[in-house]
């Protein structure tokens, strides 16, 4: 039995398991069997803000910002793209 299963966003968890943690850089959303995910979760977040500090982040906010600036590039890949075709008529 597996302890830990990965599962892409909008997968379908093996019965059972309940999610852990998401994982924002991989898209993925990591389950464990239903009492241990609360446990196994709240260990991973006490663990990541041993790691990079007590003012780091959180994965939800990592995420977040990462679409932002994701937005914010294709907004400017399309604002060039539009200068582009100005410049070639």
């Amino acid at each position: 039995m597996k302890w830990i299963v990965a599962v892409k966003e909008g997968g379908e968890a093996p019965r059972g398991y309940g999610v852990a943690w998401r994982s924002g850089w991989k898209q993925r959303i990591y389950c464990a069997p239903v009492p241990l995910n609360w446990v196994i979760g709240w260990a991973r977040r006490a663990w990541c803000h041993l790691q990079y500090g007590v003012r780091s982040p959180s994965p939800a906010e990592l995420h977040r910002e990462r679409y932002e600036l994701k937005c914010r590039v294709r907004a400017l890949e399309v604002l060039a793209d539009s200068y582009d075709r100005k410049l070639s008529e």
